[in-house]
């Protein structure tokens, strides 16, 4: 193999454009810093970053025997939903599907008898359900101890505008949600 050949004084004019661009970085980077520290000094308004205890979420009428609190959503400028529900045994919902919006329980106590698709399982606390859009699926909470558990959407509204119920009828509390 060949050796490589420079130019002339290549080496003293790339070492010249190195230590430019290296300066050039440290004064952008020496701002960028800047900027960054003052923007971690300044607070943040609480309306920009919302914490909601969750013993003040809002109630959403529901079903007889299962109840929805919204932990946070619109009324905290997101374009998604975190509830929290409380499912008596024998309370659930219906067979239904959500065009274009998956949903995601996470079971906190008690079981599920949960119908997704076609299949039907027994699904008990410390497990999650991510159930895709489009999916059919119902629930009832079976045992001596009601269900609790979180649950997600990505979009409000997905409950009143994006639900087809084969089943029942829309929860009370749909256009809330």
């Amino acid at each position: 193999m060949a050796p490589y050949n420079r130019a002339p004084g290549s080496a003293k004019r790339f070492q010249a454009g190195f230590a430019a661009i290296s300066g050039l970085c440290y004064v952008a980077s020496k701002a960028a810093a800047e900027v960054v520290l003052a923007f971690a000094r300044t607070p943040l308004p609480e309306a920009q970053m919302p914490i909601v205890p969750n013993t003040d979420a809002e109630e959403i009428p529901w079903r007889p025997g299962y109840r929805n609190f919204v932990l946070a959503g619109r009324d905290q400028g997101l374009a998604c939903i975190a509830g929290y529900s409380v499912i008596e045994p024998g309370a659930g919902a219906p067979l239904h599907s959500h065009k274009d919006v998956d949903e995601i329980f996470i079971l906190l106590e008690g079981t599920l008898d949960l119908r997704l698709g076609d299949e039907q399982r027994l699904v008990e606390a410390n497990h999650t359900i991510a159930i895709p859009a489009g999916v059919p699926h119902a629930f009832v909470a079976v045992g001596p101890n009601p269900v609790r558990m979180f649950t997600f959407m990505p979009r409000n509204r997905a409950i009143a505008d994006a639900t087809t119920y084969y089943e029942g009828a829309p929860p009370a509390g749909a256009d809330r949600h």
